[in-house]
């Protein structure tokens, strides 16, 4: 049974989960600029995308919640 905890635009872990293998890398700097972190979603688009996607399933997958910086 999936944990009820909410990350992706308040979906539940297993969605969220699925949501950030197939699109995660959009959808973690969408997130950050849902959130009002601007400069959160700037630096992962300039800094590389790629590994803070591979953090953001990790964290998800372990903890239930997306890697945030702020």
């Amino acid at each position: 049974m999936a944990n009820t905890q909410r990350d992706y635009f308040g979906m539940n872990r297993l969605i969220s989960l699925i949501l950030c293998l197939i699109i995660g890398p959009i959808l973690g700097i969408v997130q950050r600029i849902a959130d009002g972190h601007i400069f959160c979603a700037l630096f992962r688009l300039l800094t590389g995308w790629n590994i803070f996607w591979v953090l953001d399933f990790f964290c998800l997958l372990f903890s239930g919640h997306i890697f945030k910086l702020f």
